[in-house]
């Protein structure tokens, strides 16, 4: 019969060997190392956030080609590149329940006020990252693994369903939907998030797709960096 002394270091070698297989099962992106409540929380608390946005699909005349959005609590700004030049801003204040459109092209702006009930779903606007990430965890999803992206490992999430977009009522011309989250496996922070979405438009099938990205996220924002700063040569065309 063995000795204690040998049973004990059998059961040690054991222990060793399983640990050593969950490290290479962790490295090689078998097994997640994302608690993605985490990631829930961080994103929710995060005080300022700056990511860039493109849209591909749209047949809107002036589509611009990237969007870049800045966001604290109470505010945000929008603005809409051609290029390297801004054509479009949007400012919303939503203690005021106000918003600022600045064309720049054509030096003008307009106001617009919107009621309460708009107000208090602002956030759940689909090109938010914060409602994006809520609403990926609530419905069926699948996890994909590792991705390297710009050098960052990520996790990632996916999700198909169409519930993504809403209710029953309102995803009913949804043919066919995919998302992807990617979350820096370090930080917890979203790096990457990209949709596709076709959907029935006058008994047509039409795709749009965006992609989320260049994420800074819990950084301090400037208050005035979204404050209106309208050129006095600008024109007032419109109060809605």
């Amino acid at each position: 019969m063995k000795s204690p002394v040998t049973k004990l270091a059998a059961a040690a070698a054991v222990i060793t060997v399983v640990a050593l297989g969950l490290f290479e099962l962790i490295g090689d992106g078998s097994t997640s190392g994302v608690v993605w409540a985490e990631v829930a929380r961080k994103v929710q608390a995060s005080r300022g956030l700056v990511y860039r946005c493109v849209v591909r699909g749209s047949d809107t005349p002036d589509e611009p080609d990237f969007l870049i959005s800045y966001n604290r609590p109470r505010h945000s700004r929008l603005d809409s590149y051609k290029g390297e030049e801004i054509t479009k801003s949007y400012y919303d204040d939503y203690d005021t329940r106000t918003c600022t459109a600045v064309f720049h092209p054509r030096k003008c702006y307009v106001l617009s006020t919107y009621g309460k009930a708009k107000a208090a779903t602002r956030h759940l606007d689909r090109m938010n990252p914060k409602h994006h990430v809520e609403t990926m965890l609530s419905c069926e999803h699948r996890k994909l693994g590792l991705r390297t992206i710009d050098g960052v490992s990520c996790e990632g999430l996916e999700t198909i369903d169409p519930a993504f977009f809403g209710s029953p009522s309102e995803v009913a011309g949804v043919l066919d939907t995919q998302e992807q989250l990617w979350v820096n496996a370090e930080t917890d922070y979203p790096v990457l998030i990209d949709c596709k979405v076709t959907i029935e438009l006058d008994g047509e099938a039409k795709a749009t797709e965006w992609t989320m990205d260049q994420f800074q996220w819990d950084v301090d924002l400037e208050p005035s960096l979204l404050e209106p700063n309208i050129p006095p040569d600008y024109e007032l065309i419109g109060e809605i």
